[in-house]
């Protein structure tokens, strides 16, 4: 099982990827954050801040590839898309991971 995390730049864009991505069944769940501040240095090393909505959600390690593939095809190469283990969890959360994810 694994969080994704998914940094879209606009905030519309990113509820119609998440709804996507829960219909097309790659992720159980999945949460945003609008308005995240993020800072980055850019090639003239000046620290510039912008705003994106983070979609994390939680899915079957197998369904990353999928996703990644998903993503970069339908919103561009540029959106930054991670993923993190989830080492320990709930026999619920593990249940919905199962129940609402594609079956292999």
């Amino acid at each position: 099982m694994i969080n994704v995390c998914i940094a879209h730049p606009h905030e519309a864009n990113a509820r119609k990827m998440a709804n996507e991505l829960l219909q097309h069944k790659l992720v159980a769940r999945l949460s945003i954050d609008y308005d995240n501040h993020v800072f980055e240095v850019d090639e003239n090393d000046v620290v510039r801040e912008v705003s994106i909505s983070l979609v994390t959600a939680q899915t079957k390690a197998i369904l990353f590839q999928e996703i990644l593939n998903f993503v970069h095809q339908n919103y561009g190469d540029d959106i930054p898309v991670y993923s993190l283990p989830i080492t320990q969890g709930n026999e619920e959360l593990t249940r919905i991971i199962r129940e609402k994810t594609k079956k292999f």
